[in-house]
């Protein structure tokens, strides 16, 4: 079932892709814009032509037919992000020129398209703005009505999706390491995808981050991007490099005289590179046996795996994955992501009677996929504080 919506995910992303192409290829053909000589014009015609080929070549990748090229996803990606942001600023343009009766030498679609391009330049701009600053940090205070006194006031950093060799210098990893170490939080976590593409930068993880560590307690899981570089090896390297993974496990931490059970369930993606690896919540919470007051924190990577049993047993369930889809507005809860996630971005409570006040909590990360490009949806880490 998991495999299943990890697919739609898959397709639904290159079917809204093909589909932008598609849009675009029409606009140029049935308006050329007329700031553009038209020698180009059989350049730019191609070019969403070519681009709509792109997924040929990801789809054959994830079958397994050819291998992962960092530059076709990166090409990808960009196609992506141009595309949207164009076709936004240009059918935005577009009503409002409608609406307004405006009179120009220019006809409204020459002056829809040049806005188009407008807003790529600044999103440009802004993105790369985003290089140069530390990440924000979102603040929390989640309320349980059963849990002890001895545990309220704990703090818990949850960081996701730094991706350490991508796009990254090590000047803006050291300034989020640095913030980390101002917050001194209780129990620090990472939620998967902690490096890119290259065992390299397995190093780069553990000399930069390698000394952080919760008051009381730090914990991680792996993310489908340690199994993508790593195989079925990426347990043991992370291990080895001193990040405190949990696969399927548990381990228990005490404040005063209660306890949090903290719980990692493996990534999806690890189904692929062995029959004991992949998600087992079964195996998972076998042994979790919380005292009243205790509380259960659980750590995953895609936030698809909170329905079912994680739900159910644990009080609070960390994940990643999504990035906000790079592209959106936190505060206004959109964006892109939620084209593909049920929980993309954010916070989310149960309502089920079972699983009645239980959390998931989002991270859109802290780094980049695909491009190095975050449209207001930009790097965070959360500290979460339990009341």
């Amino acid at each position: 079932m998991k495999r299943l919506r990890f697919f739609r995910v898959i397709w639904g992303t290159l079917l809204l892709y093909e589909i932008m192409e598609f849009l675009l290829l029409e606009l140029f053909s049935r308006h050329y814009p007329s700031g553009l000589s038209h020698s180009l014009a059989p350049v730019l015609l191609s070019l969403p032509v070519l681009a709509a080929i792109l997924p040929l070549y990801l789809i054959l990748s994830f079958m397994g037919i050819l291998g992962r090229s960092r530059f076709v996803i990166t090409i990808f990606f960009a196609c992506f992000f141009v595309s949207a942001v164009f076709l936004l600023g240009t059918s935005l343009a577009r009503a409002t020129l409608f609406i307004l009766p405006l009179r120009s030498s220019l006809d409204r679609w020459t002056l829809s398209e040049a806005f188009g391009f407008l807003i790529i330049l600044i999103v440009l701009a802004v993105a790369i703005k985003g290089h140069f600053f530390s990440p924000q940090v979102n603040r929390e205070t989640l309320r349980f009505s059963d849990l002890s006194a001895d545990l309220s006031g704990m703090t818990v950093l949850h960081l996701s999706d730094l991706h350490v060799g991508s796009w990254q210098s090590d000047r803006s990893l050291q300034r989020i390491a640095r913030t980390i170490e101002a917050l001194s939080p209780e129990i620090l976590v990472f939620t998967g995808d902690m490096i890119d593409h290259s065992e390299e930068e397995v190093k780069r993880f553990e000399r930069i981050f390698g000394g952080l560590e919760g008051r009381i307690g730090t914990f991680a899981v792996l993310g489908n991007h340690e199994y993508w570089t790593l195989g079925a090896r990426a347990f043991d390297v992370m291990k080895k490099a001193g990040v405190p993974v949990l696969r399927n496990e548990f381990r228990v931490v005490k404040r005063n005289s209660a306890s949090a059970w903290i719980v990692g369930v493996d990534d999806p993606a690890g189904t692929d590179e062995g029959p004991a690896l992949g998600p087992d919540p079964e195996r998972a919470y076998q042994s979790v046996d919380p005292l009243e007051g205790d509380i259960v924190i659980t750590l995953v990577h895609q936030p698809t795996l909170w329905d079912g049993k994680i739900k159910l047993r644990s009080q609070l369930t960390l994940a990643g994955h999504t990035h906000g889809g790079q592209m959106g507005r936190r505060r206004q809860r959109w964006s892109l992501a939620r084209f593909f996630f049920l929980h993309d971005v954010g916070l989310f409570r149960s309502e089920e009677e079972e699983s009645l006040g239980h959390y998931l909590h989002v991270s859109s990360g802290i780094g980049y996929y695909g491009v190095p490009l975050r449209i207001g949806m930009i790097p965070e880490m959360t500290l979460i504080t339990l009341e």
